[in-house]
Parts: structure tokens; sequence; C-alpha cells
């Protein structure tokens, strides 16, 4: 379970980054952690698809907001990962409904703040066996 290289840096190192903007390659590793679609991965950072193409194929910086979020996306992956034990199950359990989460699909979620909050929570809980 190798850690994203971004989440390791400090926080202070981390705002830097996102405020700078994240480059294509950090950000298709996220999408490809997560195993969602271009399309899902644009709407999850909120990008216009044919904006996220261009900035997923090019050398420009994503925009703040899209690289906070997708460094969001990657902590939720990562808090997957561990709670569940591997890649393969973090990525299964991110992309199907959760009983916990009101039957919503926790990666349809992680678009927001909130939504990401109730993946940590439910995640959490998980990790402390209060939930299956």
């Amino acid at each position: 379970m190798a850690k994203l290289f971004f989440l390791k840096e400090s926080r202070d190192k981390a705002v830097y980054r996102i405020k700078s903007g994240y480059r294509a390659a950090t950000v298709r590793l996220v999408e490809d952690k997560l195993g969602v679609s271009q399309a899902r991965f644009a709407r999850i950072i909120g990008v216009a698809p044919r904006t996220y193409t261009r900035l997923r194929n090019g050398d420009s910086a994503f925009p703040p907001v899209a690289s906070d979020r997708v460094y969001r996306a990657g902590e939720a992956f990562e808090l997957a990962e561990r709670v569940l034990g591997s890649e393969d199950k973090a990525r299964s359990w991110l992309g199907r409904p959760q009983f916990g989460l009101a039957g919503r699909v926790p990666v349809d979620i992680l678009d927001t703040e909130p939504g990401v909050e109730q993946v940590r929570a439910l995640l959490t809980k998980m990790e402390h066996g209060l939930v299956a």
C-alpha cells in the first residue's frame, strides 16, 4: 500500500501545490487509483469534460479548486485502501452503493466537502468495527 506521493508532503507544501495547481500526471494518478472514467473524474473534480481532456493531455496546471478535489479524492482512496486492505477492495467499495451512505455510491459524492466527510466518517466507523 504505497501512499500517493503528494499525500506524503507537509500540509504547507500541499497547500502551495494545490494553489499552484496539480499537473496532469498527478491528476491521472488519482483517476487511475479510483478506476473511474475520464468523464466521471471530471465531474468529481468539477471540471467540464472537454476542459478535463485538454488539461489531462496537456502541460497546464489544473485550477486550484480542481486540484483541491483531486487531493481530497486521493485522501478518501487512501483511507479506503487502509481500512479495506487493498487497492482493489478500496476501488470496488468506492464504486458501489453503500448502506451507510443511504445507498449512494461513495465516488459520486466526493465532489463536495460534505460528501467527502460522509465517506471518511463511514470508513472510520468501519475501521473501528462500528459498522460492517
